[in-house]
């Protein structure tokens, strides 16, 4: 919505959108591309005053967002790994640019945090205190993700056009 009717009016039906998405939440919590949409809004919305955006929560929708996927392909409910998870995670760490220390002092911050949360989108929210980080800078473990994203899509004997545009994005964000 936001990118094809512009800022100021997705500014006003951003509110919705996160409540729908909520619902989604609350009723079918391992539905991984409500957490895919859900990193895109906070890190492409601005933060408070303006709107409710957060880079910080849409690393965590990200990974929470992949690691779903890839369970869905292990247990067969879907047959391919979608590259382009990786790509907007990718841009999430870029803009969120932590250090290793502060990945690793912010993860034991929202573990505590997740003890006694019990609404799910916010439990997502703090998805990373319950997941293991690698010891890298964001922007080292953004370059690796997007080059996972490319590596999956040049191992496809043909690409569709949807797969071609995620590995041009991939590549321009490779370069």
């Amino acid at each position: 919505w936001g990118q094809t009717r512009g800022v100021l009016n997705a500014l006003g039906a951003a509110g919705r959108m996160r409540q729908l998405l909520r619902e989604v939440i609350d009723r079918a919590p391992e539905f991984a591309p409500t957490y895919y949409v859900l990193g895109w809004i906070y890190e492409q919305l601005p933060g408070f005053p303006l709107s409710f955006g957060n880079t910080d929560w849409a690393v965590s929708f990200g990974r929470r967002a992949i690691d779903l996927r890839e369970a869905d392909l292990e247990s067969g409910e879907v047959e391919e790994v979608r590259p382009d998870y990786y790509t907007p995670l990718a841009k999430h760490l870029h803009k969120r640019n932590w250090s290793p220390a502060r990945s690793e002092r912010e993860q034991r911050r929202k573990c505590d945090r997740a003890q006694n949360e019990r609404r799910g989108w916010e439990l997502a929210a703090l998805y990373e205190g319950e997941v293991d980080i690698p010891a890298l800078t964001a922007r080292e473990e953004a370059a690796l993700l997007v080059q996972q994203a490319i590596d999956l899509l040049r191992s496809q004997p043909t690409l569709s056009r949807d797969a071609q545009r995620d590995l041009q994005d991939a590549l321009e964000l490779h370069a």
